[in-house]
C-alpha cells in the first residue's frame, strides 16, 4: 500500500517517544489499520485489526508485505492456490488478531492508557471493565 503522503500526528510521534523512554514493557494495541504508529517510530505496536501493509493466502496462512497490486489472480507461492490471498485486515464477524498476547499482557500490567477512541468497538471497549475484574482498578478519563 502506498500511503506515502499520510503522516503521523503529534499523539503518533509523542506515544512512540513515550515508548523509547520507558523503562518497562510496553505494548502498544491500535484498532487503526494503517502504519501511522510505526512512520512515527512505534516498535512495539499490536495492529488488533490488521494492517493494510501486509496481505495473507486464506488457505496456508502464508503472509506478504503488499507491495504490490493484489488481485484475484494472485497466486500463493506457499501452497499455489489462486485467488486465496486478500488484504490481512479483519472484517466485521472475524475475531481480532493477536487477542491471547494483549490479554496477557493487561494480565501483568499496572499502568493502562486508552488513547483517541470512543471505547464503543469490542473487545477493546471492553479491557479496562476485564482490567478493573481482575482487582485492579483503572478509570477511563
Amino acid at each position: 500500500m502506498n500511503n506515502s503522503k499520510i503522516k503521523p500526528n503529534l499523539a503518533h510521534k509523542e506515544l512512540a517517544k513515550l515508548e523509547e523512554k520507558w523503562e518497562g514493557e510496553f505494548l502498544l494495541v491500535t484498532q487503526n489499520i494503517d502504519n501511522l504508529h510505526e512512520k512515527a517510530g512505534s516498535k512495539k505496536v499490536v495492529h488488533m485489526h490488521g494492517t493494510l501493509d501486509y496481505a495473507y493466502c486464506m488457505n496456508c496462512y502464508a503472509r506478504y508485505r503488499l507491495n504490490f497490486e493484489l488481485s484475484v489472480d494472485f497466486v500463493c507461492k506457499k501452497c499455489n492456490l489462486k485467488g486465496e490471498v486478500r488484504v490481512d485486515v479483519v472484517w466485521f464477524g472475524e475475531q481480532p488478531k493477536e487477542l491471547d498476547l494483549i490479554y496477557s499482557f493487561l494480565d501483568k500490567t499496572d499502568i493502562f492508557l486508552s488513547i483517541g477512541t470512543s471505547n464503543n468497538v469490542y473487545p477493546a471497549a471492553g479491557f479496562i471493565d476485564y482490567l478493573n475484574s481482575k482487582k485492579k482498578k483503572y478509570k477511563s478519563i
